[in-house]
């Protein structure tokens, strides 16, 4: 499949022509063969472990068009609320497919992932009685786990712990485990989720020796044997040009090593939103005006927003922009991109080097295909805008 195997700053999916060929003024738009692409990546990154499970947190991107294509691919959906879930099973999830997660969820939501046998991850204690009281457990349940000491890869801090709100304390977890073999549960799973976004290739490795040793310390207190590792927190990719991020092949055989030391093949399970959609994902929206009559502040103006791309406000992340069309024009100059919404903190970036605009231009703010139409916001005079795939050499609204 001819895409890339690294993500590279200007490149673009789609040709000037047929972008230009979209009549909105703004639009999102994925790269079907790109996600697909990625996708089997993935797996063959993880093809060492025969039960490993892939999961998308839906979240990251919930357009169905996009999760029916994961779950052709074989990947699993990641669902953190009962909305999720809903949405996951409309698309034609069931079962093994779903891994239910929320933070905070009553007997009804329990309930009604119990009806569509969703795999369970509790977050707290006192989910073991909402789970109960729900109706009948299966088999198998994950514990989702927060570590009291910092993750470490060699002598560096990687996160600390305290930083995050998932998750239980490792001694609170040998009782829970009596508590479910006593409501029939004979499997256990341990899930950790400390954070997102991380490019220390290390970091999963070290999780995943740590729930290992969790595991045995749980099996040698309450008897109960330890299933599977899922290894929560995304992996990062695009960000500034001038980084470098881990391959998913490395990280991968990172994990793989670090389990044959411990004499052990348990299945691995991830979770990896960013990665995989990603550099797949482009927020367009046209110039509007360019505003260059003050040298120390030239402002872009664009017919779109920065709302529209959740992560760039929510979590002040950094997103490579172009001018489609113009990526080897020379002349540039330096400018901030602005969007239409009367707020000072619509900046889609700051003092960026960018060929001259002209009114009509189409911008190209890149690696939005995760976290960033889920993540926008719905702000009056400024509606969300489309969602487009580019497939087959075909551009379709989804």
């Amino acid at each position: 499949m001819d895409a890339p195997a690294c993500y590279e700053p200007d490149r673009l999916f789609a040709s000037k022509e047929l972008l230009q060929s979209v009549e909105d003024e703004s639009f999102y738009l994925y790269y079907a063969e790109g996600i697909r692409f990625r996708t089997r990546r993935l797996l063959a990154a993880f093809s060492w472990n025969p039960e490993n499970r892939c999961f998308f947190p839906v979240k990251a991107n919930a357009n169905p068009e996009i999760l029916r294509m994961l779950l052709e691919e074989g990947l699993g959906l990641l669902c953190t609320s009962v909305v999720e879930l809903r949405l996951a099973v409309s698309v034609g999830a069931s079962g093994n497919q779903i891994l239910f997660a929320p933070v905070a969820a009553d007997e009804k939501d329990w309930a009604e992932a119990c009806r569509c046998g969703a795999r369970l991850s509790l977050d707290r204690p006192e989910a073991v009685r909402l789970l109960a009281q729900a109706g009948s457990l299966p088999e198998e349940i994950l514990l989702r786990v927060q570590p009291q000491e910092p993750i470490r890869v060699g002598a560096q801090i990687v996160v600390k712990p305290e930083n995050s709100k998932f998750g239980m304390a490792p001694q609170l977890l040998p009782e829970v485990a009596r508590q479910l073999e006593k409501l029939g549960v004979r499997r256990l799973g341990l899930h950790v989720h400390l954070t997102g976004y991380l490019s220390e290739v290390g970091y999963w490795a070290a999780l995943a020796e740590l729930l290992w040793k969790l595991a045995q310390t749980i099996q040698k207190k309450s008897g109960m044997s330890v299933s599977c590792l899922h290894l929560g927190g995304g992996l990062a990719s695009g960000g500034r040009p001038e980084e470098q991020f881990p391959e998913i092949e490395e990280v991968a055989e990172r994990i793989r090593a670090k389990l044959l030391r411990s004499g052990e093949t348990i299945p691995v399970e991830t979770a990896f939103g960013s990665w995989l959609l990603g550099e797949n994902g482009l927020y367009l929206t046209r110039v509007k005006a360019f505003r260059e009559d003050e040298p120390l502040r030239p402002i872009l103006f664009v017919a779109g927003s920065a709302f529209h791309v959740g992560d760039l406000l929510l979590k002040r992340s950094y997103h490579h922009i172009s001018v489609v069309g113009k990526e080897t024009v020379e002349g540039r100059v330096v400018c901030s991109v602005a969007g239409a919404c009367s707020d000072q903190q619509d900046f889609l970036g700051k003092r960026r080097l960018l060929p001259v605009p002209a009114s009509g231009d189409l911008l190209a703010v890149h690696h939005t295909g995760a976290y960033g139409y889920s993540m926008a916001l719905n702000l009056p005079g400024q509606p969300l805008c489309r969602e487009y795939l580019l497939e087959n050499g075909r551009i379709r609204c989804i």
